[in-house]
């Protein structure tokens, strides 16, 4: 309530706390289909969360007034213009002469995403049984691929969430937010990458 006094307003904190809550939300459903070998259902469902977290990120930056109007009078806001505010935002604090590829990483990351959402039939393949040569009406590969990807649906939707939940806090400048965020992002594993990691990581994007 300190933060969010009157769900109505019109603003960027009352729109983050509607997409970071509507995120967790996916969280849940994903979580219960993934008991369920859902392997379709959750990568599509992680996806909307990641998208509703890109726009609480795009919202929360300076100059989105525009943006943030047009959403609230129901327009969608493409994620292309989320992810350009992050590859912006991440490269003005970054000490790199290099710019850092973000656009381009999380690009990647909806590429595949879209395989599921669009029905590729890459992705339809995961919903084949191949012990009776049909579609997976029992479920048996839905449990296999299922987990298979909890680290690209679950373990990366609850790091996007922390983060954002910390970004929401230092926006606020509530440093007790911001260091319970990180204590849960500990607890998940997620330690700062040495820079030698890092390039590792973004070499397929240069």
């Amino acid at each position: 309530e300190k933060y969010v006094p009157h769900i109505w307003e019109q603003n960027a904190i009352t729109a983050s706390y509607l997409l970071t809550s509507k995120a967790y939300g996916d969280l849940e459903t994903l979580i219960s289909f993934a008991k369920q070998g859902k392997n379709f259902e959750i990568i599509e469902l992680a996806r909307s969360g990641q998208e509703s977290l890109d726009l609480a990120f795009l919202f929360l930056e300076s100059n989105q007034e525009a943006n943030l109007a047009n959403w609230f009078r129901g327009e969608i806001i493409p994620n292309r213009v989320a992810r350009e505010a992050l590859h912006n935002a991440i490269n003005s604090q970054s000490s790199n002469l290099e710019s850092l590829p973000m656009y381009d990483v999380k690009t990647y990351i909806y590429g595949i995403y879209s395989l599921y959402t669009h029905s590729s039939y890459s992705a339809l393949l995961d919903t084949i049984d191949v012990f009776h040569e049909d579609y997976d009406f029992s479920g048996i590969s839905g449990y296999h691929y299922t987990l298979k990807n909890l680290d690209i649906a679950i373990d990366n939707l609850v790091v996007s969430l922390l983060l954002s939940i910390k970004n929401v806090n230092l926006k606020q400048q509530n440093l007790k937010g911001v260091n319970d965020a990180d204590e849960l992002l500990k607890q998940m594993g997620n330690q700062f990458a040495t820079q030698e990691e890092i390039d590792k990581a973004l070499e397929q994007f240069k």
